[in-house]
């Protein structure tokens, strides 16, 4: 097992009782992870700016779920809305590329990086052209990886 910076889980909720009554964004840490808290407040911040239902987003102190109580890093679950809830589904398809932008944006917070919008193309074209240290160049490689989560997040959100 590696060392890890962070640990992050995404999920669908749901009621357990199949009725669909419920809606909402939860973001669990483990109570006594500083880091958690930090990245999970992050992620409510800007899961609010997108969800139809800001006040029926939070973090949420957990010592139960293995996610966040059984990693050796900072971990955060997410569950980003109830999928037996059927305007929770609807949104939760419809919003499927905010949702990715919101998390990889919460990333690059949590990192103190700038986020640079991959479906930018004014940005991609140039990126080439302002690469002249290792800075710039550390700046593309945490770019491609936030590329990579967006297009890895838009097709399992596609598929769920």
């Amino acid at each position: 097992m590696g060392n890890y910076d962070l640990h992050l889980a995404l999920h669908s909720n749901a009621t357990g009782t199949g009725d669909g009554s419920r809606r909402g964004s939860e973001v669990y840490y483990y109570p006594t992870s500083n880091a958690g808290k930090r990245f999970a407040d992050i992620l409510v911040q800007n899961f609010k700016q997108i969800y139809p239902l800001p006040n029926n987003v939070s973090a949420i102190s957990t010592t139960s779920l293995g996610e966040v109580a059984r990693v050796k890093a900072p971990g955060v679950l997410v569950e980003i809305g109830y999928h037996d809830n059927t305007e929770d589904a609807v949104w939760f398809h419809n919003n499927m590329r905010k949702i990715a932008e919101q998390t990889a944006k919460g990333f690059c917070e949590y990192f103190g990086m700038e986020f640079k919008n991959p479906y930018d193309t004014k940005e991609t074209e140039n990126e080439g052209k302002e690469e002249k240290d290792t800075v710039a160049q550390k700046e593309k490689g945490i770019l491609d990886f936030l590329k990579a989560l967006l297009n890895v997040l838009t097709r399992f959100f596609k598929n769920n």
